[in-house]
């Protein structure tokens, strides 16, 4: 009697919910039996419910580890399980009482008359020591549009409000920014930071512990009188370094030589480290980015109690437009426009970017107006200030933002006729038909312009570009779509009648740039406007940022803009628009070196607008530049003091075109090889890869369908792109010949196939194949799908010795008396999908009860043609290896596939035909017992019978379809999330059509201010939704890093309203990125009984939920500060999670706990873990025991990896004998010019994989031998 479910059940054979019709349908039930479970779905349509809690009911922990390792499992969303692991040393009872109490304290409804049978009574219990650890029920993240809004005391500063009437994000079109272009406009003002004067000493009893400070002071420079002065007033030790460290090591070397206190100020560590060593005008522009990286870098390896604040000193970096009253009307309200130094704004992106990546950093920027303005110890001191200050003439000033009002009159008083008070000339009008350079021209954005420029101005368009676009419109193997829509978009406009030329040069070479001008004037004429549209993303975080990689994108910016400054004057362009970026400000994760770029693009229209002409300073990345020895600029007046109008646009990204829109559709922006200084690059002579680096041994290629007929013809069953285990044979045999290895004869030694290779549909992925230059040695392939993610390894082995024979032995045929097997077909591969390079099967004989298959394979006809350049043509030597379906444990049943582990050894003797006849045969170290495992060795022979690809222990091991269904879904959600990521930037993105509008008010508006920004609503809200889609959580590298910022005014002020609360404050916390928690602290009326829950219940009545304190603290008295006012720094969080893990100690837990991080891409792993807990599952339990095995010479069998902690497996392979081998922590490659990878092997033994290789795979599946 079949019936509709009472409770909402989800389906394993959907993957969805399970509906009254299916449930009541036998045929349902007979297809839940015989059909693919489908899990993992049915996890995601669990999971899709933010507050929804797992719990796993039966023994063991296994469904919950699948559940925990899912990737759309947020990582808030808890799950349990019912009953305890068999190896869990704990009573029944108690373990399920445990569970049931985390289940109610995360809001699970308990039917508690079930539980005890019988009415219970509460009893009040006495109070109780706390001990943090938290016991409350979780609440949700804080919506950033309630209670993250920014409320401190210096939102009552003059121009700290937001302007009435700024359009918010969400408005409806017709009112909103969409259709009022001049609503996205903002600026940067600087207001009077109030009762914050240097001469007073306010706040300064809360300030920075005390300590040891080092001091860094410009190279040579210790000794003058200003840093004697500032030594003078400091309190406590102070260390001086003259000239700032440019290493992490050297860093490290300063900030951990703890000195002993000679008194009771301190502990002898460094708290703060005050960073003046770029108070010489330009000096920061020479590596001041990369040396703040690199103490970044430092800092992140001291644990986070030993971390000092840090105070970076300037002089004169920021260009002041600041605020005098209020706005008047139809006019700005300025009291003047200090031009700034555009190398010191440089370091606004390290300033901003170190907070948000540096956990508990404090960071602030101090800018003084002259070397010698009086600067007080206590405003070093004191936590109270602003994260950004300019100290000029006695006062304090900090950045705030403001709406930019429409277009004034003609009466304004900085209309383009008016002039100003440097004395330059009125700015040029553009021309009917002006001349128009735009750099990065063909990137989205630049053809925007293009376009736009062209069809309502008849602008004559030079577009500049490093790559030269496609002859013609015509998609082809290999062809960037970017290039194809710029190609399009020209074709376009020529079209049309448009006058449009391309001319390839980097923006930054000089020559290059006098070449393009001299081209520019013989086709259009001098030019009019230049829009400097060139940049590059290269997003990566700090801790393993390259100063190659930050160079390459500060290039376009800094070295370019100086390029274009030097390069086209004399004239000077009427307008020159700088295409910044709002990152400058927001200070996001991973951008450290593009909010530098950006930040120096704004301060040199702030510098030419202020009067001064040029940028000064030499600096990273900057190739062919135009400055002197000393750094400064050796052109005289620059585009500001020849009269042209110069303008920085801060944009937020645009929707639909542009960098982030091409990430976020799938389209990269790989740059050219090489671009990043890794090597010298060049071009390959075989058309399988891109380019060779042969001092190192390194050949790259970038795939994408459409690309490679690999990727198009080998797919999984769900159409997902995936390079056989013969592919990268292929492409290694291809590698070595295109290193000059000579011959085809190859040989292969331990190669392990460690992850697959998957190329989503529209991505692009790189793949770097590391080979030794001459002689044996490692081999790895390693792979990644951006420019700034680290390499992730997915084959490893060794290059041994040529093979000595010729494999001239006697000719092997196929036996005519052996039958052919009535398996062929469709069965044999039918985990994938398969081109017709993979048709080629045309016979297979196996007599039953043999051990050996033979097959005959030919390639049809329209493709034999392939050999002739693949010597190893992965359709017949993918099939002629592992088509031996009769040989292979449980062949055909449904629900599980085999797929290729390793080779013991490959020999390459000679090129394979378009024909060839394959042996496979059980190897004699094949365990009859085993029901996973299959050791095949392979003979590959031509019609001659001669051997051309001899394999030798070939391991095929049989897993669930589920898990390379799984490894499919993970690399495509992966994708997937990557776009999300973007995309989530891109919500409140800005239309093309605003762009467009807003670009043409910045060229014909005199009166806009020489730097704007860009966004949708509020500035302050617009970073703060930035920083949260990036992961900085909402403290970010804002104006308080000390925590979240939210209004609890409203909170104190209900929990003043209850009887039993005398006073009340209230701090929040971000225990995680997002997660805002609440905690109130509450001073009691003794007379009046009121409970926790009591309290909490009355607050909900009249708060939103969110806003409902998670814990609270009862004090005697709140801690009051001098003046009367609660001192909130003072006020503890006892609630606050503990970190309970331990590291590994020996050299034995240091090896187990590296493999593990290497290959489940954990952060960190304790000596308490579990592999299974942690992420592992039965692949990569393979992998670990292999790479254990490799590294400490013992065998792990499934129980010891499935079972144990990671302090009980060492302990296990230190009792069997195992050693810890030396330097088995670096990296492999090292000193070769390589990148790093997620999951590199150490270098391995020698061995030539014989009984010792064969050993170390034997025990992975459970009844595989002993």
């Amino acid at each position: 009697d079949l019936r509709a479910p009472s409770l909402p059940l989800v389906s394993n054979l959907t993957g969805t919910w399970l509906t009254h019709r299916d449930a009541t349908d036998p045929e349902y039930w007979v297809r839940q039996l015989r059909e693919t479970v489908r899990f993992s779905d049915g996890l995601r349509e669990l999971l899709a419910t933010p507050d929804r809690v797992l719990l796993e009911v039966g023994p063991g922990r296994t469904l919950a580890t699948l559940a925990r390792i899912h990737p759309d499992r947020d990582g808030a969303q808890e799950t349990f399980t019912s009953l305890r692991h068999p190896d869990d040393e704990v009573d029944d009872q108690a373990f399920m009482l445990r569970v049931l109490g985390e289940l109610w304290q995360r809001g699970v409804e308990v039917d508690w008359s079930a539980l005890h049978g019988e009415p219970r009574r509460r009893i009040p219990l006495p109070t109780y020591p706390f001990e943090h650890e938290r016991h409350l029920v979780e609440t949700g993240p804080l919506p950033s549009t309630h209670a993250m809004a920014l409320v401190t005391e210096r939102d009552t500063a003059p121009g700290a409000k937001a302007r009435e009437g700024a359009p918010a994000l969400g408005e409806t079109p017709g009112e909103g920014p969409e259709t009022a272009p001049h609503q996205w406009l903002h600026r940067v003002r600087w207001a009077d930071v109030a009762g914050a004067a240097p001469c007073s000493p306010a706040g300064a009893s809360d300030s920075t512990p005390p300590g040891r400070t080092l001091l860094v002071v410009p190279r040579g420079r210790g000794e003058g009188p200003a840093f004697r002065r500032l030594q003078e007033e400091l309190e406590g030790e102070v260390t001086v370094h003259s000239g700032p460290p440019s290493t992490r090591e050297a860093w490290l070397q300063l900030l951990d030589a703890r000195e002993p206190s000679g008194g009771n100020d301190g502990d002898g560590f460094v708290r703060q480290v005050l960073h003046a060593g770029y108070m010489e005008r330009g000096s920061a522009e020479e590596g001041g980015v990369s040396d703040l990286i690199a103490l970044g870098q430092a800092l992140l390896e001291l644990d986070p109690g030993e971390r000092p604040e840090l105070v970076v000193l300037t002089c004169r970096a920021h260009a002041l437009e600041e605020a005098e009253g209020d706005a008047v009307e139809g006019a700005v309200a300025e009291k003047h426009l200090e031009g700034g130094d555009p190398a010191g704004a440089l370091l606004a992106g390290p300033v901003r970017v170190l907070p948000a990546e540096v956990p508990g950093l404090r960071v602030r920027w101090v800018d003084l107006g002259a070397p010698d303005e009086p600067l007080p110890a206590h405003l070093l001191r004191s936590r109270d200030m602003p994260a950004v200050m300019a100290v000029r003439d006695g006062k304090i000033l900090t950045p705030t933002f403001e709406a930019v009002p429409p277009e004034y009159g003609p009466g304004s008083p900085r209309t383009p006729e008016a002039g100003d008070a440097a004395g330059r000339r009125p700015s040029a009008q553009l021309p009917e038909s002006p001349v128009v350079l735009i750099t990065g021209g063909t990137g989205g954005v630049g053809l925007e312009v293009a376009r736009h420029l062209v069809r309502t101005r008849n602008a004559r368009v030079a577009l500049l570009a490093r790559t030269p676009l496609p002859e013609e419109f015509a998609e082809g193997e290999g062809t960037d779509p970017r290039q194809l829509r710029a190609r399009r978009i020209v074709d376009e406009l020529r079209a049309e009648g448009g006058q449009v030329r391309v001319l390839v040069a980097d923006v930054a070479d000089r020559d290059a740039l006098v070449r393009a001008r001299e081209e520019i004037r013989e086709a259009f004429g001098e030019v009019d406007l230049l829009v400097h549209a060139a940049g590059r993303l290269d997003d990566g975080r700090i801790g393993d940022r390259e100063r190659s990689r930050t160079e390459a994108v500060l290039r376009p910016k800094v070295a370019g803009t100086r390029a274009l400054m030097e390069v086209f004057r004399d004239p000077a362009p009427a307008r020159v628009v700088l295409f910044s970026s709002i990152s400058a400000e927001a200070g996001l994760p991973g951008q450290v070196d593009y909010a530098a770029a950006n930040a120096f693009l704004d301060a040199v229209a702030e510098h030419g607008s202020a009067g001064s002409g040029g940028c000064s300073g030499k600096g990273e990345g900057s190739g062919n530049d135009s400055s002197t020895a000393d750094g400064t600029a050796s052109s005289g007046p620059g585009w500001g003091a020849s009269g042209t109008r110069l303008r920085s646009v801060g944009w937020s990204a645009w929707s639909e075109t542009g960098m982030a829109a091409d990430r976020a559709r799938g389209l990269v922006h790989w740059p050219p090889h090489g671009a990043d200084g890794d090597g010298d690059w060049h071009e390959a002579r075989d058309p399988r890869f891109d380019v060779v680096e042969p001092a190192s041994g390194r050949v790259r290629v970038r795939l994408r369908e459409g690309r490679s007929w690999v990727l198009d013809e080998h797919q999984t069953r769900d159409g997902l792109p995936l390079v056989p285990g013969a592919g990268f044979v292929s492409l290694l045999h291809g590698a070595a010949r295109e290193l000059g290895r000579e011959g085809d004869a190859l040989r292969l030694e331990e190669l392990y196939f460690l992850a697959p290779f998957v190329v989503p549909g529209g991505e692009t992925r790189e793949m770097e194949l590391r080979l030794p230059t001459d002689g044996p040695g490692p081999v790895a392939v390693v792979g990644r799908s951006d420019p700034g993610e680290p390499w992730t390894e997915h084959v490893q082995g060794r290059i041994a010795a040529p093979p000595e024979d010729s494999g001239d032995g006697e000719p092997l045929s196929t036996p005519e008396d052996v039958p052919e097997w009535e398996g062929t077909g469709g069965a044999l591969r039918q985990d994938l999908q398969l081109g017709p390079r993979w048709d080629n099967a045309a016979r297979i004989r196996h007599a039953p009860g043999s051990q050996e298959v033979f097959l005959e394979l030919e390639l049809p006809e329209a493709v034999r043609g392939d050999v002739g350049h693949d010597p190893l043509h992965p359709g017949l030597l993918d099939n002629g290896t592992a088509l031996a379906g009769p040989l292979l444990p449980g062949f055909g049943q449904e629900g599980h596939v085999h797929v290729p582990a390793s080779f013991g050894t490959l020999e390459v003797l000679r090129p394979l035909p378009s024909r060839v006849l394959s042996r496979i045969r059980l190897s004699p170290e094949q365990d009859g017992e085993s029901e996973d495992l299959a050791v095949l060795d392979v003979d590959l022979v031509d019609d001659r019978g001669q051997i051309c690809v001899r394999a030798r222990q070939f391991m095929m091991v049989r897993v669930p379809a589920q898990e390379m269904e799984r490894l499919g879904e993970e690399a495509r959600e992966g994708a997937e999330h990557r776009r999300m990521a973007l995309s989530a930037a891109l919500e409140d993105g800005l239309p093309t059509e605003v762009g467009l509008a807003i670009l043409d008010r910045v060229l014909d508006d005199g009166s806009l201010p020489a730097r704007v920004l860009v966004s949708p609503g509020p500035v302050e809200e617009r970073i703060r939704d930035l920083r949260a889609a990036a992961g900085a959580g909402a403290g970010g590298a804002g104006p308080e890093a000390e925590g979240p910022d939210v209004d609890v005014a409203p909170v104190e002020a209900a929990l003043l309203e209850l009887e039993a609360v005398r006073e009340a404050a209230v701090t929040a916390h971000e225990d995680r990125p997002g997660d805002v928690r609440l905690v109130a602290h509450v001073v009691m009326d003794p007379e009046v009984f009121q409970t926790v829950s009591e309290m909490r219940r009355s607050l909900a009545r009249v708060l939103p939920r969110e806003m409902v304190p998670r814990n609270f603290v009862e004090l005697e008295a709140l801690p009051r500060a001098a003046d009367g006012s609660v001192a909130r720094r003072r006020l503890e969080d006892p609630f606050a999670p503990q970190d309970d893990h331990v590291g590994p100690a020996t050299p034995m837990q240091e090896v187990v706990a590296r493999i593990w991080q290497e290959l489940l891409g954990a952060e960190r792993i304790g000596i308490h873990d579990n592999f299974l807990d942690v992420g592992g599952h039965s692949l990569l339990a393979m992998r670990a025991i292999l790479r254990l095995e490799k590294e400490t010479g013992v065998r792990l069998g499934p129980v010891e990896i499935n079972m144990y902690t990671l302090e009980q497996i060492a302990a296990h392979l230190e009792a069997q004998g195992g050693a810890a081998p030396r330097g088995a922590g670096e990296v492999e490659g090292e000193g070769r010019g390589e990148t790093p990878v997620e999951g590199q092997a150490g270098n391995g033994d020698e061995g030539s994989g014989g009984d010792g290789f064969l050993s170390r795979v034997r025990r992975l599946i459970p009844g595989g031998g002993s």
